[in-house]
C-alpha cells in the first residue's frame, strides 16, 4: 500500500476518529469484544488485542485510502 495513505490515516484520520462518538451499536460490539477478550486465558489477550488492533488499523487505511481516491475521481470529473 502506498506509504502516503498510511502517513495520512495515522497522522489525520486516526486522531480524529479517536475522538469521534460512535454510535450506540458500534459502542455494544466494542463492548462484547473487550467482554470476549477479557474471557481469554491471559497469555492469548495481548496477542489477541494486538491482532485486532492490527485488523482495525489495516481496514481503516484502507477505508480512507478509497475514500480519498473517491474524492479525487470526483474531483476530476467535476472540473
Amino acid at each position: 500500500m502506498n506509504t502516503l495513505y498510511e502517513w495520512l490515516y495515522d497522522n489525520y484520520a486516526l486522531t480524529r476518529l479517536q475522538h469521534m462518538d460512535f454510535s450506540d451499536c458500534y459502542q455494544t460490539q466494542e463492548a462484547d469484544w473487550n467482554q470476549t477478550l477479557m474471557s481469554l486465558a491471559p497469555s492469548v489477550q495481548l496477542q489477541a488485542s494486538d491482532w485486532l488492533s492490527c485488523v482495525q488499523i489495516h481496514w481503516g487505511t484502507e477505508a480512507f485510502r478509497l475514500g480519498v481516491e473517491f474524492g479525487l475521481a470526483l474531483k476530476n470529473n467535476i472540473t
